[in-house]
């Protein structure tokens, strides 16, 4: 075993970059913004939650069903 140290030490990811955290629907509080996926840009508008299976499209204020155990993201 060779030991790198250029290439073991810890490279964080940039600003802006892998911010996500992976959640499920019911753990957002309500009025609490969140994502359908992990990108970044104009196709992935965030949903602000409603109630405890509805959330608001921001973006063009679509209002779309969920299901407690539907995967979401958060920004942290």
């Amino acid at each position: 075993m060779v030991n790198d140290s250029v290439n073991d030490r810890y490279n964080p990811p940039g600003i802006g970059q892998n911010d996500f955290d992976r959640v499920k629907f019911d753990e957002v509080d309500d009025e609490d913004l969140f994502w359908l996926n992990e990108n970044v840009g104009s196709s992935n508008p965030p949903y602000r939650k409603m109630n405890s299976n509805q959330g608001h499209n921001t973006k063009d204020g679509i209002v779309k069903d969920f299901a407690i155990t539907d995967i979401v993201f958060q920004r942290t």
